[in-house]
């Protein structure tokens, strides 16, 4: 078996499971309605842009997610990627960016680097662990 087997590929039922955990994202920071916060500070009309940058080495996974968040928070904002998930990273690798209305951004900015931080550590942690046994006829299952 390859080490870069992936036991999930995206599809829609991944997809789906991936929608109903962001809703609930969704719902536990916008119990009221609004990041309050973000609405008191930044005029309805400002447009953002902003780098998704790696903060230290590791493989990238959740990409795929990053797009679930903005459809499901503002079809209006732009992500575009610059790497694949599966891919190793040093610090300071730029993963994509995010380019729209400044508050939608702001306010999809936490559930999108959660479910990245998340997925990265994950594929990073289970890479430590191939990678320990390459060489062996040992599995990771």
């Amino acid at each position: 078996m390859p080490k870069d087997f992936q036991q999930i590929e995206w599809d829609s039922l991944v997809e789906e499971e991936c929608r109903r955990i962001v809703r609930a994202g969704v719902l536990e920071d916008l119990d009221r309605g609004q990041d309050w916060t973000t609405v008191s500070l930044v005029p309805m009309e400002a447009m953002g842009r902003a780098a998704i940058v790696a903060r230290q080495p590791g493989v990238i996974a959740g990409l795929p997610a990053v797009a679930v968040v903005i459809d499901e928070m503002d079809r209006r904002i732009e992500f575009t990627k610059s790497i694949e998930d599966g891919t190793a990273v040093n610090s300071r690798k730029v993963l994509g960016t995010i380019a729209g209305p400044a508050r939608s951004l702001l306010t999809a900015e936490r559930l999108m680097l959660n479910f990245l931080g998340r997925l990265c550590g994950i594929a990073t942690l289970t890479r430590k662990f191939a990678d320990g046994i390459d060489g062996t006829r040992a599995r990771i299952l």
